[in-house]
């Protein structure tokens, strides 16, 4: 299973716009084109470990979230309002569609959305799932 010291690192808002990433630097000899592309393949590697992926559309007020399990069918869409509550029915939600994986087995992607999301990404990586975050120009 993979752990949380393994995966590609994600960065600031500038630094997710350059494509830079901390914990897997290409040599300097690598290439300007070499480097985007080696990230991208180490990004995808890391999410096919997971058997279930979950995206989640960060909001204010609320987030929405959509989970694809190993068959690769999509749930539809769960609001998760921003509050204690609305947490702990995300992860009730969560533990109930998939019963037969556990929470680190669990990949979930934030949509990075400035501010909005970091609370949901603390409490989901303290109830032990796997988050990352990407801009939303990578989802459409």
């Amino acid at each position: 299973m993979p752990t949380t010291h393994d995966h590609p690192s994600f960065g600031t808002a500038a630094q997710l716009r350059k494509g830079w990433s901390d914990s897997h630097r290409l040599p300097e000899d690598a290439g300007p084109g070499t480097r985007h592309v080696n990230e991208t393949d180490l990004k995808e590697s890391y999410a096919r470990r997971f058997p279930v992926h979950v995206g989640v559309d960060t909001g204010k007020r609320f987030h929405k979230l959509v989970a694809r399990g190993p068959d690769g069918r999509r749930h539809r869409a769960f609001k998760v309002y921003v509050s204690r509550s609305g947490f702990d029915a995300a992860d009730e939600y969560l533990t109930r569609m998939f019963p037969a994986h556990r929470r680190e087995a669990m990949l979930i992607g934030l949509e990075f959305g400035g501010h909005h999301g970091a609370t949901f990404a603390h409490d989901l990586g303290r109830r032990g799932y796997h988050t990352v975050a990407f801009l939303p120009s990578v989802s459409k």
